[in-house]
């Protein structure tokens, strides 16, 4: 069993007392996977790669034996038709995993965010095909394996699989973002659109309906991550009720008992906000607490 946290649950620290608290954390709770945030947001924990410290990261990460980093996505577009977009975004990602390979982690992961100015599903397919090769080369070539992320154009997870598919190669995985497979969907042409989501606010059971789900095409979650399961790397952890996600264990509506036996066959790492270590903490208890209950096969 295999457990973790991303730096970006450290909200308030600066990246050095996130190490260090993450360090105390290791070492009471075994834990064996790490994370780092890429990404540009608010908080000093989540930086641009030219701003990490590669060095201080390396000699901590180096006493994890899953290690890894998310690539920036946030305001980048490389499938723009713009060609100055797009060679800006895939020059910050592949920059992104070059520091990533300098800090030695045996990861990346990314988004598929963006899109080709008026290119339908068969169109932004074959370029985000295109690109990800390119990238799964890239980190290939340093050892690490190039995880995608079920999220923005990939949220689908029919989509993700046949991306991830026909890229055919070892160097390819997928990243299941728990949270974000129970993402409802939008659909102009389907009535469920406008019922579905306002559901999901108020009944904690409506996650049950598959309708308009990231994993409708395998009737639950549990489905898609029996097909998918050669494919997946590791999972983002944390809980959803609605439209608000990154929730700690139990305080949303995603019924995580069904998904445990999966969980515990690969790296989990979490995505729960944390204030304080006590925080930290707990959730990492409550992840314990999961893991340990899905013994059973899925």
């Amino acid at each position: 069993m295999d457990l973790g946290l991303s730096l970006s649950a450290f909200y308030g620290f600066t990246l050095e007392e996130a190490l260090e608290t993450y360090g105390r954390l290791a070492d009471r709770f075994g834990l064996t996977a790490f994370e780092i945030n890429l990404q540009v947001r608010p908080g000093p924990v989540r930086k641009w790669p030219w701003d990490v410290p590669e060095e201080r990261v390396r000699s901590f990460a180096e006493r994890f034996p899953i290690r890894g980093a998310h690539l920036p996505f946030l305001d980048l577009n490389p499938i723009a038709t713009n060609t100055g977009i797009r060679e800006e975004s895939r020059s910050q990602i592949q920059e992104a995993i070059e520091l990533s390979a300098r800090m030695e982690m045996t990861y990346v992961v990314t988004h598929a965010s963006g899109s080709c100015n008026g290119g339908d599903w068969s169109v932004e397919r074959s370029l985000w095909i295109d690109v990800f090769a390119e990238m799964v080369e890239r980190a290939a070539g340093h050892g690490m394996t190039f995880c995608i992320e079920n999220g923005e154009c990939l949220v689908r997870l029919d989509r993700l699989l046949d991306v991830v598919e026909t890229i055919d190669g070892d160097g390819a995985r997928i990243c299941v973002d728990v949270g974000h497979a129970h993402q409802r969907l939008w659909d102009h042409r389907r009535v469920a659109s406008r019922l579905l989501p306002r559901l999901d606010q108020w009944w904690s059971r409506s996650f049950g309906l598959s309708r308009l789900m990231p994993y409708e095409a395998y009737g639950s979650l549990a489905g898609f991550l029996r097909e998918a399961e050669p494919r997946i790397h590791h999972f983002h952890l944390h809980d959803r009720k609605g439209k608000t996600d990154h929730l700690g264990i139990g305080r949303g509506s995603v019924d995580l008992d069904s998904l445990a036996s999966f969980l515990r066959r690969r790296p989990v790492i979490l995505e729960i906000p944390g204030s304080s270590e006590a925080e930290l903490a707990r959730e990492i208890e409550l992840a314990e607490n999961l893991l340990e209950r899905g013994g059973g096969q899925g």
